[in-house]
């Protein structure tokens, strides 16, 4: 009876003397290559957002669990500019072999193109959703030295001094938040653009901005100093964190309720493998207690949705995000 073996290893000792030789066309030897388990080498993870931001602390605590779960380093690479779209551009474009990939929230993928006439990406078909990982909560917070105790107070206020009041945001949440607030409330303000929310909570504290919309993670602990006032979240629901602040949907503007998510993506057509192991590793992520801990800690959100499920998740926070903005009076520019 003829053996089975001896054709498999002809046909592996040809790999290896066409791998030696460099005689492989370039895309099958980079498929060779990556035919081994998921991650052979380091991951560079794109953040579109700058650093220290809440979403640079979620991405620097996930990539850490990925790190030293799958024993490769995950390389966080912050490439802020343009509203998110240099960084979600870079990914877009990048090889499809997994080893870039994407940490971001709805700015890139939900809202973008009613904020930007031209995006370098298209956010439907240039991805591979991985997995929604996070909520993140906003707020409207205040410098304490302006003469309000509530959202209440705030809105009279600013109704008494039309276009008096300068208010700044970060991210797109915010800006969002404010616009639809002006709106709703028939007030006027000033809203000043920043390139991330620290920033704009440094210039609220040194009365440079009367008020700012703010991420949990960023206001809480000047809130706890006494530096800024929280006057409303923007979610309909109290946060644990924060119980005692009122929601505006309880207060003065029924039915509002806006928070952005957090997600990871790889580029269109990224392999299975990679997609498979990096899914599995963030859900078992965001169920770690320690970790779970630290994110609720910072008033962040955990929650996990799956390849299958987020794709159309995106569609339908994508038709939500782009009605906001339609009526809140916001022009792509």
């Amino acid at each position: 009876m003829p053996p089975t073996h001896p054709p498999r290893r002809r046909f592996g000792a040809s790999i290896a003397s066409l791998l030696a030789a460099g005689a492989l066309p370039p895309s099958l030897l980079a498929q060779t290559r990556e035919a081994g388990t998921y991650p052979s080498r380091p991951v560079k993870v794109v953040l579109p957002f700058a650093p220290g931001s809440v979403t640079d602390l979620i991405t620097r605590i996930l990539a850490d669990r990925l790190s030293q779960r799958l024993g490769q380093p995950f390389v966080v690479d912050n490439k802020a500019g343009g509203n998110g779209t240099i960084g979600a551009g870079a990914v877009a474009h990048a090889a499809p072999d997994g080893y870039t990939i994407l940490f971001t929230t709805n700015t890139t993928h939900s809202i973008i193109e009613a904020l930007l006439k031209q995006v370098p990406y298209d956010p439907q078909k240039d991805f591979t959703p991985i997995a929604r990982l996070a909520g993140i909560p906003s707020l409207v917070v205040a410098n304490p030295a302006l003469p309000i105790a509530s959202i209440e107070q705030f809105v009279a206020y600013a109704k008494a001094n039309p276009g008096k009041l300068r208010y700044g945001f970060g991210n797109s949440s915010g800006q969002i938040g404010g616009a639809t607030l002006e709106r709703e409330l028939g007030i006027r303000m000033v809203a000043v653009p920043y390139k991330g929310n620290p920033q704009a909570a440094q210039d609220v504290m040194a009365g440079h901005l009367e008020a700012m919309i703010a991420d949990v993670a960023t206001a809480q602990p000047f809130v706890k100093a006494g530096r800024l006032r929280a006057l409303a979240v923007l979610t309909d629901k109290r946060l644990t964190l924060m119980p005692d602040v009122p929601t505006l949907a309880e207060t003065v503007s029924p039915g509002f309720d806006v928070i952005a998510w957090f997600g990871a993506f790889g580029p269109a057509h990224m392999p299975t493998q990679a997609l498979d192991v990096l899914a599995r590793e963030l859900n078992l992520a965001v169920q770690d207690p320690g970790i779970d801990a630290q994110l609720r800690g910072n008033g962040i959100a955990p929650g996990f949705v799956g390849p299958a499920a987020f794709g159309p998740l995106l569609h339908r926070e994508r038709a939500r995000w782009m009605a906001l903005a339609r009526s809140a009076g916001i022009e792509p520019q």
